[in-house]
Formats: C-alpha cells, structure tokens, sequence
C-alpha cells in the first residue's frame, strides 16, 4: 500500500505557550508540502484438521 498526499492552503504556523512562571514562549513552523505513507502486511492462516 502506498500513498502521497499534497497539503494545501497556508501551512504557517505560529504556536505560542505560557507557563504558570508568566513566561512565554512562541515558535513558528512549516510542515512539508507532501506527506507520504506507506503499509506493509502479512497475514498468516492455520487451519488445523
């Protein structure tokens, strides 16, 4: 199994935190345009008689 996906709109992000001290912290990121995925399987069957 596999599979692509294209990420679409503004990926800005601007994430801020403050902690129980009144101190702040903010940070931005961009995730990748294309996320990829893939699978793998294996099944096994036992049919005892």
């Amino acid at each position: 199994m596999g599979r692509a996906i294209r990420l679409t709109g503004d990926l800005d992000e601007t994430l801020t935190a403050t902690n129980e001290f009144g101190e702040t912290a903010s940070w931005t990121f961009e995730p990748d345009r294309y996320v990829y995925r893939a699978g793998l399987g294996f099944r096994l069957r036992w049919l005892p008689e």
